[in-house]
């Protein structure tokens, strides 16, 4: 579910203290990030002028992006808070009107529409045609949800699927419109989410459950309808309510870009997703997690296929040994561009292909600096884009997707048989089909994700003001025996201390914001006063990481800052770096990790910003932020009849 509930808030036993309660540790950090504050502003004004942004500096708050072939329209969607009420003049462009067709993309699926329409592919590797253009176009797809039993580990569950896959994809182009019918042929209601889709001038399609829009009850429909205007890369969709996509309503969202700057370097796209597997429902996993530790899946998945040791389940129990991994087949001499997305609801994945470097490309849709490693971690909601070159020996080698222990650091003991060691087979043409017999080669070069910078991006004297500090803190009440997920805003003008976050039950907040009204507190909300850059400090008093949704402008630890990255990294999700040196390893007396990240809110609505752990939203790690700004053009542009099906639960 994203966030509690239903009911009023419960009072947690945690002190709500305001600033002057502060301990001198986070007194110290306050005043060193203020000072750090005034510095930047310093750095900001010299630069004014100067550099790739001679063209126009920084004015009125907003930053010009630097003008190259590559350039993006930067517009930061979701998450974050300030007391800057700078308002940057920006101007809103119209998207291309070119766009690419992949015209020889191959397809296993009978009766699929061409690539010129939305389209689903089960075969993971494409080919792609480099010249073939047209208009940009509407393209459509059908998203039939229902249930289905599947063993995507050798075990059987019942899972609640698209088109009767798992993972189903849908690839338009830079610049089209998508029209999206999804049919909910489930029993239970249902919403859908476009991960890291701006929805500039469509608010009300953002998906979130009961913040963006009513509920699609079950045998009802509705028809998403918004252009992904200058958008490209890896994306993906989900269900956003009742933990359900962590049941399988997901899949990829591709968005192509005939632009690209690294068009050149590779031949053929393949597709990857990432997701860790219960046996359990999400519903039944979350109610055990809230009286509990964070739970540990029982497997991990590659494009929907892992393998369960059936031997931890009880005599008898239904279990397929030895189930099927997942076969990437490849060609000697060819360069792929693989796109990787981690749809799980925790699990952290490290990545990697035995005796092959690979070439981080993109992050959440971002071009970044190229940059050559031998492994990277991808968090949940996250998304990486790398070139690899098939150039070694024709044989069989591990594709490795290793989950990281992010459960027995929270005390929970893992007995269910998971391995996190999940394999896919990275297979040469010619080769045998057998499993790989090559070992794990030491990492040598992993990925530095607080320092990917953006390709030709901002950088940090660049940055406009900023001034807040947000504080991401997960309690446990053992007077109730119950696991909350609260949050904490400090600044001068502090609006809510260890709050946690409550689904609206009448309403979506989008319609109490069009019809004037004002979000209930138990909401976490925030209004960022209008077209604004917004920073936020994100703190970390977990000894996990979390991951949030954005310019990255500095990480750490409180009072031990890394060094600054040679441009921003840009993207919609990254980790918080985790709480250490804790009384026994735990959280008590532990140093903060931290993340500073910059917003440009300049688009009207209300927009959810949340832990992508699945079950610390649940538990209420969310909150909104409210741009009014401009507001009287949604309620001129939506459908009048948008809300006419509205049911709330």
């Amino acid at each position: 579910m994203s966030g509690r509930q239903g009911g009023k808030a419960k009072p947690l036993k945690a002190p709500k203290k305001g600033p002057k309660d502060m301990d001198d540790d986070e007194l110290d950090f306050k005043k060193k990030q203020m000072e750090e504050a005034k510095k930047l502003k310093e750095m900001a004004a010299k630069a004014a002028g100067k550099g790739p942004l001679a063209s126009g500096g920084i004015k009125n708050g907003a930053v010009k992006r630097p003008t190259t072939t590559t350039t993006k329209k930067k517009t930061t969607k979701k998450a974050t808070t300030t007391t800057t009420k700078k308002k940057p003049t920006t101007t809103t462009k119209k998207s291309t009107t070119k766009a690419t067709v992949y015209s020889t993309r191959k397809t296993t699926i009978k009766g699929a529409p061409a690539p010129s329409v939305a389209s689903s592919t089960s075969k993971s590797s494409h080919s792609t045609s480099k010249t073939s253009t047209t208009k940009a176009t509407t393209k459509t797809v059908t998203l039939n949800l229902a249930t289905k039993t599947l063993s995507p580990d050798g075990v059987p569950k019942t899972m609640l699927i698209a088109n009767d896959q798992l993972d189903f994809e849908i690839h338009v182009n830079k610049g089209d419109t998508l029209v999206a019918v999804v049919n909910n042929n489930l029993s239970v209601s249902t919403s859908i989410h476009w991960h890291g889709i701006f929805q500039i001038g469509s608010p009300w399609m953002d998906g979130p459950g009961m913040v963006s829009q009513c509920l699609i009850a079950p045998s009802k429909s509705m028809t998403y309808t918004f252009s992904v205007g200058s958008q490209t890369g890896t994306y993906w969709w989900h269900a956003h309510y009742a933990s359900q996509y962590v049941d399988g309503i997901r899949g990829p969202f591709i968005i192509h870009d005939p632009t690209d700057p690294y068009l050149s370097r590779y031949d053929e796209e393949i597709i990857v997703s990432l997701s860790d597997n219960w046996h359990a429902n999400a519903q039944t996993v979350l109610k055990g997690y809230v009286f509990a530790y964070d739970p540990a899946p029982d497997s991990g998945l590659i494009n929907g296929m892992g393998r369960y040791n059936c031997s931890h389940l009880p005599e008898g129990s239904a279990c397929t040994p030895d189930s099927p991994r997942k076969v990437f087949d490849v060609k000697k001499g060819k360069r792929y561009r693989i796109g990787i997305i981690n749809m799980s609801s925790q699990a952290m994945f490290k990545v990697s292909i035995d005796n092959h470097m690979m070439t981080v490309i993109e992050a959440d849709g971002v071009n970044t600096n190229p940059t050559v490693v031998s492994s990277f971690e991808i968090s949940s909601s996250q998304r990486y884009s790398v070139l690899v070159n098939a150039g070694a020996d024709i044989g069989n080698y591990w594709f490795r997707a290793t989950i990281s222990d992010m459960y027995t650091a929270t005390g929970t003991t893992i007995e269910n048989g998971v391995d996190f060691n999940v394999l896919g087979i990275w297979r040469y043409a010619g080769a045998p089909e057998t499993d790989p017999e090559a070992e794990f080669i030491s990492d040598k070069t992993p990925l530095d994700v607080y320092h990917l910078g953006e390709l030709n991006g901002l950088k940090l004297a660049q940055v406009p003001d900023y001034s807040q500090s947000l504080d991401f803190t997960l309690l446990f009440d053992d007077a109730s025996n119950n696991t909350f997920g609260v949050m904490t805003i400090l600044s001068e003008d502090t609006n809510f201390f260890f709050s946690d976050y409550f689904v609206p039950q009448t309403e979506p907040f989008l319609k109490t914001l069009l019809d004037g009204g004002e979000l209930s507190h138990t909401n976490n909300v925030y209004d960022v006063g209008g077209n604004n850059w917004i920073f936020l400090q994100v703190r970390n008093s977990d000894n996990i990481e979390h991951v949030h949704a954005f310019y990255i402008i500095g990480s750490g630890r409180q009072l031990h800052a890394l060094p600054d990255a040679a441009t921003l990294p840009r993207r919609d999700a990254i980790q918080v770096p985790k709480c250490v040196g804790g009384t026994g390893g735990g959280e008590a007396g532990c140093v903060k990790g931290y993340v500073n990240l910059l917003i440009h809110f300049n688009h009207p609505g209300a927009w959810l910003f949340h832990c992508h752990v699945d079950w610390h939203m649940a538990v209420g790690l969310s909150m909104t932020f409210v741009n009014r700004e401009n507001l009287d053009s949604v309620r001129e542009t939506i459908p009048k009849n948008f809300w006419d099906e509205c049911q709330t639960h």
